[in-house]
């Protein structure tokens, strides 16, 4: 179903509706937020960072970062990008005027990383956040390892998966119980498609670039081939933003 095109910022990022989610479920709420071409790549190939987005697009992305505890990202995006994860609108002196003229700045969110094996290198942008980034690992972790990063981030272990990938499960569990209310997830691919696959997104709010690749998808195969299971965002609404669309609903969630 689609519906009217969003009039505010508030819409887009309703700050009522995370914080019941997180009051009534002690787990920050989760938006899946990237940018794709039209095909649905996120980059040529994986491993290279490209500029998909308008310079409008990309102001809405800091301001959805601004809205929300967490940001959070997978060791491929870090190793790839190595982005700040900082936004331009933590001060309130920058208005999201650009966009919109209405939403609230917050602080900067803070960066969380998945990284199974505990191999992100100290040197990267982020660890020159202002908040203290979150690495959570699957593997079990050394004294030498965790003193490698005592002084800039903080390490939880969290149950593996089969894979042996971090519980996302476990990890929405243990975010929460630090306070995290919310939580933007920007990528890549295999995060992204972890997120859909462990039924644990509430929104997604995509960017789609009128551009055409043939290269690295945002989403990759599922584990349902169930076509009436797929996962499936609910009252869809979408509007322009410079040169790019930006598609945004809410996915069902699983019944308990």
């Amino acid at each position: 179903m689609i519906n009217e095109p969003i009039n505010n910022l508030h819409d887009l990022v309703d700050q009522d509706h995370m914080q019941n989610w997180y009051e009534q479920t002690g787990r920050p709420f989760v938006t899946l937020s990237w940018a794709q071409t039209l095909d649905g790549c996120l980059t040529l190939n994986q491993g290279e960072s490209v500029p998909i987005s308008c310079q409008k697009s990309l102001d809405l992305t800091h301001f959805i970062r601004s809205q929300h505890d967490g940001i959070l990202i997978g060791i491929g995006t870090a190793l790839a990008d190595n982005p700040r994860l900082t936004t331009r609108f933590s001060n309130g002196a920058s208005s999201a005027a650009s966009i919109n003229g209405n939403g609230r700045a917050h602080a900067h969110p803070r960066p969380i990383v998945l990284d199974s094996q505990l191999r992100i290198p100290a040197r990267l942008r982020l660890f020159d956040h202002p908040e203290r980034p979150i690495i959570a690992v699957a593997a079990p972790t050394t004294d030498t390892q965790l003193a490698k990063y005592s002084q800039s981030a903080d390490i939880i272990q969290l149950p593996p998966t089969a894979e042996g990938r971090v519980s996302l499960d476990a990890l929405l569990d243990r975010l929460g119980a630090l306070g995290i209310r919310h939580v933007m997830v920007e990528g890549g691919g295999r995060v992204l498609t972890s997120f859909l696959n462990a039924s644990c997104a509430n929104q997604a709010i995509i960017t789609i670039a009128p551009i055409f690749a043939g290269g690295y998808n945002a989403v990759h195969p599922l584990k349902e081939k169930n076509w009436a299971e797929l996962p499936r965002l609910q009252n869809v609404q979408t509007f322009p933003c410079g040169s790019d669309l930006i598609v945004t609903g809410f996915f069902a969630q699983p019944e308990s």
